[in-house]
């Protein structure tokens, strides 16, 4: 008796001691994370979106040195949605500096708070939907 629960207490130990080690080979110190921004965009204003899109943000991402890649999906089929975004980081904390960058180029490109403002009314007009999920990269089950 004396034995098994000198085992146990062993083996919960050692959980919590290696635990955190095995599960960080799955966290963003191994793998990359990925923001994926999807939009309900009426399909005769997805042209006219990229445009104000490529003129307004894409050399703000381009300038962006935390954003390891950055690709736009078009719907072909499956749920309600239009365009998907997706940008490629590092780590969280990469991801994190990312949108802190962007946001002073941004800043730095409409200095004014009303031309910022206005320069969000470009996209906000063609946007019927919204939303944002961030996932990690599962090691070892790429092709």
């Amino acid at each position: 008796m004396k034995i098994q629960i000198k085992n146990a207490v062993i083996c919960v130990c050692l959980t919590l001691l290696i635990g955190p080690v095995v599960a960080d080979e799955h966290t963003e110190d191994k793998s990359h994370v990925f923001s994926m921004q999807t939009f309900k965009i009426k399909w005769s204003d997805i042209d006219s979106y990229l445009e104000v899109y490529d003129r307004e943000w894409m050399p703000l991402v381009k300038q962006n040195e935390f954003i390891l890649s950055h690709n736009i999906y078009q719907h072909a089929w499956g749920p309600d949605w239009t365009l998907l975004i997706v940008e490629e980081y590092r780590s969280m904390a990469d991801m994190a500096k990312a949108r802190e960058r962007l946001d002073e180029l941004w800043r730095a490109k409409y200095p004014d708070a009303s031309d910022r403002n206005a320069a969000d009314r470009q996209f906000d007009k063609y946007v019927d939907g919204h939303f944002d999920s961030i996932v990690t990269e599962r090691l070892g089950y790429s092709k």
